[in-house]
């Protein structure tokens, strides 16, 4: 199965606390709250990121190359009930990801086997 892309921009800014404090004051009625979130606005996502034996990923970030791909698992507030296995793709000046979502069984049997198989690239 053949999934179409949704590209979109990503920006990253360093804030000060006060600008935090202004950009959450001004945002809050403009975007929706977000569903993951805490009641304070917050939650912990934990992430493991993947590379090969030549560490690849490492060497293509460190060296600025523009269109480049990892992969990583995630999890959410420090719990095991969403845990996704994600491609995130670089490409021009924009983002895209790809997910999975990993049973609690499957992830378990992985970190205990340490392998896993790959049966077809097109599934991610």
């Amino acid at each position: 199965m053949k999934t179409t892309l949704k590209y979109r921009n990503e920006l990253k800014f360093f804030v000060n606390a006060h600008q935090h404090q202004v950009l959450r004051q001004r945002l809050k009625n403009l975007v929706n709250h977000d569903q993951h979130a805490g009641p304070s606005g917050e939650y912990h996502i934990r992430s493991l990121y993947f590379d090969d034996i030549n560490n690849k990923a490492l060497h293509e970030k460190l060296a600025g190359v523009r269109d480049r791909v990892k992969y990583r698992i995630r999890i959410y507030n420090v719990q095991d009930s969403t845990i996704h296995f994600e491609k995130k793709i670089k490409f021009r000046d924009y983002i895209a990801k790809q997910k999975v979502y990993l049973r609690v069984r499957w992830s378990t049997r992985f970190w205990t086997d340490n392998m896993i198989v790959c049966t077809s690239r097109s599934n991610l």
